[in-house]
């Protein structure tokens, strides 16, 4: 069971990826150990129910200024979470928009968000002061993860376009 809101990417074990893919780092027996339901996709086994499926695509939203990304979901605690991703992305001088300082900036705003935004959901959020990758180039990039319940989606919206509505309202709102 997680206790807090904030938690670390070792609490979390990935589902599926970006684009809604199976990242297979959860076995279909392990899910059904847990009496976790799976579905199945294009013959092969796959870690979220047919009803789970419907609320994560290959799509975002915005949060807190940022770029989510939909298509994750993760196993933590014993349960099944939609995971937003976001990814605050910089650059040397002259090779992109965002400089190193003001992603540090835009990371640090957005960790109140994403607190709120879990309490609103009964979720969770992972978030760190410093970058999740870095190159010796100068480029790097900060990550968030935002945890929400499936079930908290499947009482908010009945398919994945009313559920990314209702996100970004709440999203809104947690800003």
């Amino acid at each position: 069971m997680l206790d807090s809101r904030l938690i670390s990417y070792s609490d979390a074990t990935f589902l599926t990826g970006n684009c809604c893919e199976n990242i297979q780092q959860v076995s279909e027996q392990h899910l059904l150990d847990l009496d976790l339901g799976v579905g199945q996709f294009n013959g092969a086994s796959y870690p979220l129910t047919d009803q789970e499926s419907l609320y994560v695509g290959d799509d975002s939203v915005e949060i807190g200024g940022t770029v989510a990304r939909t298509g994750y979901s993760a196993l933590a605690g014993r349960r099944k979470f939609l995971t937003p991703s976001i990814d605050i992305d910089y650059f040397p001088a002259g090779r992109g928009k965002r400089l190193d300082y003001q992603a540090h900036e835009a990371n640090a705003k957005l960790r109140p968000i994403l607190e709120k935004l879990a309490d609103m959901v009964q979720g969770h959020f992972i978030w760190e002061s410093k970058p999740y990758m870095e190159f010796e180039d100068g480029e790097g990039w900060y990550r968030s993860e935002i945890f929400i319940p499936f079930e908290y989606a499947i009482r908010h919206a009945s398919n994945f376009e009313s559920w990314k509505q209702h996100l970004s309202r709440i999203a809104e709102q947690a800003a």
